[in-house]
């Protein structure tokens, strides 16, 4: 995190730098190159130098006297010079300046008293980190729920899939909380036999098994009718046998395996699951989020 902390902080200077420069080059205080494709005729009608006369009819020289109008050449690459107070074109005798003035400079823009350079929002990659690492990435808040033992039945699972925690439930309070892996496919509902995900929805626990070849499971009551009925209009096998388990017996005890290793079941440690196991009756709720 620290990484893309410092990547934004990059983005953000240099965005800043070429908001400055923009800004600058629109005042005139960085020197710009002549262009090569400019139009010789509105270049012919501005004088080649700051204190040269205007040109045309109707128009007063840039020092208040009259002249014979001169043309400038076209091809000549121009200076541009500042303007001083005598070279500002003199108002009319009305008191109101000429209606054309063709050399007249370029009006500073307003400079708010509270610029504000609005950046671009940048991409979400929280997926793309849990393609890489199989998981979410580590969160920064701490659970509020106490690491006690369940103690007494439970009456509600509830699996939130993204951020791969299993949370009991015991009289609607949240008692305890469990890292959980999934299917290796674990985005998406569970569409076919075979696709690597776990269902998402509303399920009852509807058999326990404490002969489980995965030590101890919990059985969901997976395919619905729902699920049969999508599956069908699909012309595919809804799949089944969707377990909360611990891990493979042949595995030695208290170890577990890389992150999202099931075929679609939710897996959790074998101390975690004799821990749930002893507190989950069957008819118990179990609602797996997104």
């Amino acid at each position: 995190m620290k990484g893309l902390a410092r990547l934004f902080s990059i983005l953000s200077l240099a965005l800043l730098a070429a908001a400055v420069w923009l800004f600058l080059q629109s005042q005139g205080s960085l020197p710009s190159r002549p262009s090569d494709t400019g139009d010789p005729a509105a270049t012919a009608q501005r004088p080649a130098t700051g204190t040269g006369p205007a040109t045309g009819s109707g128009t007063r020289s840039a020092t208040g006297s009259g002249s014979a109008p001169t043309t400038a050449n076209p091809s000549a690459t121009r200076t541009p010079a500042a303007r001083t107070p005598s070279d500002r074109p003199a108002p009319s005798s009305s008191g109101r300046p000429p209606r054309s003035m063709p050399d007249a400079p370029d009006l500073p823009l307003p400079i708010p008293e509270n610029p504000r350079l609005l950046l671009p929002r940048l991409p979400d990659i929280s997926g793309a980190l849990r393609g890489i690492f199989g998981r979410n990435p580590p969160s920064s808040q701490r659970s509020e729920i106490p690491d006690r033992p369940i103690t007494g039945p439970i009456d509600r699972i509830v699996i939130e899939k993204s951020a791969r925690r299993l949370t009991a439930y015991q009289d609607g309070r949240a008692i305890r909380e469990f890292r959980v892996d999934l299917g290796f496919q674990p985005f998406g509902d569970k569409e076919k036999q075979g696709d690597g995900r776990t269902p998402e929805g509303l399920f009852k626990v509807d058999r326990r098994n404490d002969k489980s070849a995965y030590h101890l499971s919990l059985g969901l009551n997976y395919p619905r009718p729902q699920d049969r009925a999508r599956a069908r209009r699909a012309g595919v096998d809804p799949g089944g046998d969707i377990f909360i388990h611990g891990e493979p017996n042949k595995l030695p005890s208290r170890t577990r395996l890389a992150a999202d290793w099931t075929a679609g079941c939710i897996a959790i440690t074998n101390p975690q699951i004799e821990e749930l196991f002893r507190a989950t009756a069957i008819g118990t709720e179990v609602e797996v989020r997104p």
